[in-house]
């Protein structure tokens, strides 16, 4: 694990050349993050190989919802997002879909990156509102939210990932000021 903070991360659009790097932040990430909340042995199955032709897929069709972290020349974080996909959402509301730093470049500032693209590439196509769904349970995740003012607004799903099932909550950020 990196212990000294090394350049200032720069965020940019994913290529399909990242595509490997992204698939193993993906797997190590969820491995690390979701340890203790998702079966042990759905996280040991994960494939960096599976995520990596997933994220192949998106990037190719959707290149602009993708931006990742590179820091010393490595894929230190990624981002994705999108239109929204609940069914209550306006037409100015974006959801962020993931964001993910690598565990050795955890605590330097990387998710801090990732968020401030995310949200500002919303803003640039015009959405005033921005949400997420996070595990409930999740502490690390939701405390990093809400502390660059992201807000439960009330609604949970339940949802089955590796056979076990978990209750996510729905984070929002309002992006512009409101209009009167």
């Amino acid at each position: 694990m990196m212990n000294s903070p090394g350049p200032a991360p720069r965020v940019r659009t994913a290529t399909l050349g990242d595509a490997a790097a992204i698939g193993e932040t993906h797997v190590e990430g969820w491995r690390t993050a979701y340890r203790g909340l998702l079966p042990a042995d759905y996280l040991a199955a994960l494939r960096v190989e599976d995520r990596q032709r997933m994220w192949e897929r998106v990037i190719e069709h959707r290149p602009e919802s993708v931006g990742l972290v590179v820091c010393t020349d490595r894929v230190a974080g990624f981002v994705s997002g999108g239109v929204s996909r609940d069914a209550d959402a306006t037409t100015d509301t974006l959801e962020l879909f993931a964001i993910y730093a690598h565990p050795d470049y955890w605590g330097q500032g990387i998710g801090r990156a990732l968020l401030t693209w995310f949200e500002e590439r919303a803003r640039h196509a015009g959405a005033r509102h921005a949400t997420l769904w996070v595990l409930r349970d999740n502490d690390r995740a939701i405390r990093f939210y809400e502390a660059h003012g992201w807000q439960a607004d009330g609604c949970e799903k339940t949802v089955e990932i590796g056979g076990r099932r978990v209750v996510e909550v729905r984070y929002r950020r309002q992006l512009t000021e409101e209009r009167t």
